[in-house]
């Protein structure tokens, strides 16, 4: 009887393991792809960014440019 539980506790504790390592490999999953979104976000700022400062280079450029001409 105690080798029949002994077995029976074994195997439930394998498939309680491996449940937690399947949710584990789930959440890492979600965890990369939560960190490459974000990579993509702050990628998407940075060039808009960027944009906004040529932008305003090109607009004091042209002030400054018509604004000392004699």
């Amino acid at each position: 009887m105690a080798k029949k539980n002994k077995e029976k506790y074994a195997l439930e504790m394998e498939a309680y393991k491996q449940k937690k390592d399947e949710e584990a490999a789930h959440i890492m999953k979600e965890e990369e792809e939560h960190l490459k979104l974000q990579k993509q976000e702050a990628l998407q700022m940075l060039k808009k960014k960027e944009k906004t400062d040529n932008i305003i280079k090109v607009f004091f450029f042209l002030l400054f440019s018509f604004s000392f001409k004699p």
